[in-house]
């Protein structure tokens, strides 16, 4: 922001006070964004946004083009805005973004500037200031914002003079009397402009009036016919978000009781909960009184109420407790939401408290006792947290207390587990290591190692995250022993196999030269308290073949019992690492492949036909293509077939119907129009075939003339 707007010297500061002054929504625009910096550093903050654009436009008519510089301009500043005006109202009445200088030049899309009846050395001296781009013999208005405004100024001070209102409707509506798409800009400041035409626009559009002027500025009456005009097609207020930032200088002291009594009572003939919706965004937009919390608390917990009513509620009510600094009101709510005491189907209400909530008022410890099986198949407020809003919040003295935590919960956590939760593990796991690895002792360091690999991250983490973890342990061999001997420690089933199960915890990092030899020093002290712990690790040593029998004979000779197990183990050495791993597997199938991933690769294989033949449910794929797409963020086609590889648990007959089932998602009838999709969007919800989509398109492109043909309205 900063290196893009020199003007703005403090990017935080800028965005913090645009917000204060309900300016906020200026920030998503280039163009207007570049207006408000420019005025701000000039003028200060401007008290309104017709303010704003009063005072960019006075600035820039009385800034010439580079190559005017030299010239005389005796012409006053107010002149060149109305001649601006004039020329812009005319240029966006014809639909042409400029015209031209010279006869010569003159088309259809550059009209002759001699036709628009400004004399001569008004018209050079107006073009010439960076109001308008000029290249050649050719002129164009500098941003359509610009000349939207300064167009509406100009019809407003000829309304003013005599011209018939009528006339001016006549040139910015069609026939059916609707503004045109093209000139809402135009309509809404010329309502800002001209009160005599304000009525006739609050009716016609009061959306585009909301949107694109200043409604600060209007009566309370006029407030009132602008909401109660919104709210008789509330449909067009889609997309909420954007329309109730728009319009919130509404919410007036007077006004709040209006909209207090038609969010409790809607017209009943209006479609009530797109109207609950709007309501409450407004508020959640614009402050609310305190007094409200109950309201906004009865629609929360009311279970007839939609969920995107009960979120806007929840919105509304956040700001209510920011403003007092009371967040913590929320946490009783929090708890019903994850007890299920209030309905939230699609964790939207939980993402929001927990973005809300953390670090200060759920602590890192207590985070995890708001995890969830949650929707895999929607992308929304929850999900985000875990990727994204959790490490935006927390600091590095948070990184220790969530591993430490999410180990004291691993039981629940590892029945929880989902790529979301594998990822935010993963990455907490590479950050904590990085921080804290080197000054915390064995015994937590093997529980942080731990929860990762019981929570699968190999298979649910970017590769990123996974080399992270992997080179850090490579860079301390020094750990690796003593990692393999904490499990074994811990090990309180069959010991035969401890040591193979606690190398999972070094992430398969390449163990050094000496890691068998640290091996045997570890079994020697272990000994003195866990004597089968200690022998289980000297039997992984010799099976490995990777240190001479006499020299691991001659490590313990200082133990008898060690002594007497060793000579016997060299001497007999009856079964192989690769006959010891080949009965490691065989001994109980769900353990060795974990629970979870055996019951996920079950119920792909009743599901196996299904998938082959393309009509399974849409859930199903969003979850093979999310495997495929490693969580959304990076895919190689091989890397993306070992994970399905992995999934399937190399059942090869599975593999090629997730792959076929996945090739054909672009002959599937039920895929989501263009219009659905954007309405998903808008909504910030994605529909369960879009990725799937996207692996179809992969594979595709992997099997060129082989992929499927689609239908034609497809």
């Amino acid at each position: 922001l900063k290196e893009d707007f020199p003007e703005i010297h403090n990017p935080e500061k800028f965005v913090a006070e645009a917000n204060d002054q309900s300016m906020g929504g200026m920030l998503s625009n280039p163009q207007a964004l570049t207006l408000l910096a420019k005025t701000v550093s000039v003028h200060g903050w401007p008290k309104s946004r017709r303010d704003l654009f009063e005072q960019a436009c006075r600035l820039m008519a009385r800034e010439f083009n580079q190559e005017h510089l030299d010239a005389r301009h005796t012409t006053t500043s107010e002149r060149i805005m109305d001649a601006a005006g004039h020329i812009c109202a005319v240029l966006l009445l014809s639909d042409t973004v400029g015209c031209a200088t010279s006869h010569i030049a003159a088309s259809a899309e550059y009209p002759d500037i001699d036709q628009i009846g400004i004399n001569l050395e008004l018209t050079r001296d107006t073009t010439s200031t960076t109001l308008f781009r000029r290249q050649t013999n050719l002129v164009e208005f500098a941003h359509r914002h610009i000349a939207e405004y300064l167009a509406a100024r100009w019809f407003a001070s000829r309304i003013e003079k005599g011209m018939p209102v009528l006339r001016v409707l006549a040139n910015i509506t069609d026939t059916k009397g609707n503004v045109v798409s093209s000139l809402r800009g135009l309509s809404a400041w010329l309502a800002v402009h001209s009160q005599k035409i304000r009525g006739f626009l609050l009716a016609q559009d009061p959306i585009g009036v909301g949107l694109y002027g200043d409604i600060e500025c209007f009566s309370d009456a006029e407030q009132f016919a602008l909401f109660q005009s919104l709210i008789q097609d509330p449909i067009q207020l889609q997309p909420m978000y954007r329309s109730a930032r728009a319009l919130s200088p509404i919410v007036t002291p007077r006004m709040q009781d209006v909209l207090q009594r038609t969010l409790e009572f809607p017209p009943e003939a209006s479609n009530v909960p797109l109207v609950r919706e709007f309501i409450l965004r407004l508020f959640a937009e614009a402050s609310p009184d305190p007094r409200m919390r109950d309201t906004f608390f009865e629609f929360i917990r009311d279970e007839t109420q939609p969920s995107d009513v009960k979120l806007a509620a929840l919105d509304a009510l956040i700001e209510i407790a920011r403003s007092e600094k009371s967040e913590n009101c929320l946490v009783p709510l929090a708890d019903d939401v994850i007890a299920g005491k209030v309905s939230d189907p699609d964790d939207e209400l939980l993402g929001t408290l927990l973005s809300t909530l953390f670090p200060k008022w759920i602590t890192p410890t207590k985070l995890w006792d708001y995890v969830k099986v949650g929707n895999e198949g929607f992308v929304g407020t929850y999900s985000r947290f875990w990727i994204h809003g959790l490490f935006e919040s927390a600091n590095d003295s948070d990184l220790a207390k969530l591993l430490d935590g999410s180990t004291a919960t691993e039981t629940s956590l590892a029945d929880l587990t989902s790529s979301r939760l594998g990822f935010s593990i993963a990455k907490l796991l590479a950050r904590g290591l990085d921080i804290y690895g080197d000054y915390i002792n064995i015994q937590r360091l093997y529980d942080w190692l731990d929860i990762g690999v019981k929570l699968q991250v190999s298979r649910r983490a970017n590769d990123d995250c996974l080399i992270a973890i992997k080179r850090w342990l490579q860079n301390r061999p020094h750990l690796h022993a003593q990692i393999v001997a904490e499990g074994v420690r811990r090990c309180t089933e069959e010991q035969r196999f401890a040591p193979y199960e606690a190398k999972e915890r070094l992430y398969e990092a390449i163990v050094s030269n000496d890691f068998c030899i640290d091996c045997v020093i570890a079994a020697t002290k272990l000994s003195m308290t866990n004597k089968r712990a200690a022998e289980s690790l000297l039997r992984f040593v010799v099976q490995t073949n990777a240190l001479d029998g006499e020299i691991v004979q001659n490590l313990v000779l200082s133990d008898a019992d060690l002594t007497i197990f060793v000579n016997d183990l060299v001497s007999t050495k009856s079964t192989s690492i690769a006959e010891d791993e080949r009965l490691r597997k065989q001994s109980d199938v769900i353990k060795q492949l974990r629970k979870i991933e055996y019951e996920e690769y079950k119920t792909l294989k009743d599901l196996e036909s299904d998938i082959l033949e393309g009509t399974v449910s849409p859930a199903v794929l969003h979850k093979l293509a999310e495997t495929y797409f490693d969580d959304f963020y990076k895919v190689k086609y091989q890397a993306a077939m070992d994970r399905i590889n992995r999934l399937a648990m190399s059942d090869a007959s599975l593999v090629n119907a997730i792959r076929q089932g996945l090739f054909q998602v672009v002959t599937r009838k039920d895929l989501p129009s263009v219009e659905e999709s954007l309405k998903l969007i808008r909504e910030s919800k994605l529909h369960y075939l879009a990725w799937p989509l996207l692996a179809s398109i992969d594979l595709y492109d992997q099997d060129g003339d082989d992929a499927p043909i689609t239908s034609s309205n497809d």
